[in-house]
């Protein structure tokens, strides 16, 4: 069973063919893959959805790319709390989906706008930007598809969109909203969204672990900035199928 955007035709069909189907490049590799056909199902039957995982679960750069591989090509935009991340995510999604920055997948953060109007169907921006659009474009009919990226840091520009959106979405029956975020207070923002009219759904990714391995040096460096990085350059070069972080 397939699931594509709702008034789009079906995959299949020489209109969508090549376009609806979903790029498996990914698939399997990050935990939120395996929810794609619940994701997908969910934003069809409701207007709201409160996505919970970890960090790492692939929220932030494969549900957008999910929803147009599905159909989605009204405008997708994905809300981001810093100039930063809006701009590498946006650079990451691209690469995935071959395609030029500022094509299909664009950008636009405070003095800075990687973007064309007529291409560009999935749009990382910071809560800022997208609260400025709101002064031109109050409804925010050029995007079918709200995503609210990292909402529990609840900055002030982050809990003004949040009452802008729920405000658009009682004007805009059409509207999806995606409430996304690490370590969300999913009680009160389902609560917040959720109505008769306009219902909303909770959906929990669940994240993966690792072994973990906890090394430390046999002496004392002078230097630890210099020992960490000759260690580190020391494991890729000596060492396979390993990550390194540091605690």
């Amino acid at each position: 069973m397939s699931f594509w955007r709702p008034g789009a035709s079906a995959p299949g069909s020489e209109e969508e063919e090549g376009s609806l189907v979903f790029n498996p490049l990914l698939q399997g590799r990050l935990p939120v893959s395996q929810h794609r056909r619940e994701l997908l199902f969910a934003l069809e039957q409701y207007s709201c959805l409160v996505v919970t995982g970890p960090t790492g679960s692939g929220k932030t750069t494969q549900i957008p790319r999910m929803l147009f591989e599905a159909g989605w090509h009204s405008g997708i935009v994905v809300t981001q709390p810093r100039r930063i991340a809006a701009v590498s995510v946006s650079a990451h999604v691209a690469q995935e989906l071959q395609s030029e920055l500022g094509g299909l997948v664009g950008y636009s953060v405070r003095f800075e706008e990687k973007s064309d109007p007529a291409r560009t169907k999935i749009k990382f921006v910071t809560d800022g930007m997208l609260i400025r659009e709101t002064l031109s474009d109050p409804l925010l009919l050029q995007y079918g598809v709200v995503i609210l990226d990292e909402a529990h840091e609840r900055t002030v520009s982050t809990d003004v969109l949040l009452g802008l959106v729920k405000k658009i979405m009682k004007q805009r029956k059409d509207l999806k909203v995606i409430v996304s975020s690490a370590t969300i207070e999913t009680a009160q923002f389902y609560q917040f969204f959720h109505s008769k009219d306009r219902p909303c759904r909770v959906i929990s990714v669940q994240g993966r672990s690792f072994p973990v391995d906890i090394l430390n040096l046999r002496e004392p460096c002078r230097n630890y900035v210099l020992k960490a990085v000759e260690t580190a350059v020391s494991i890729h070069k000596n060492e396979k199928d390993v990550s390194i972080c540091n605690q």
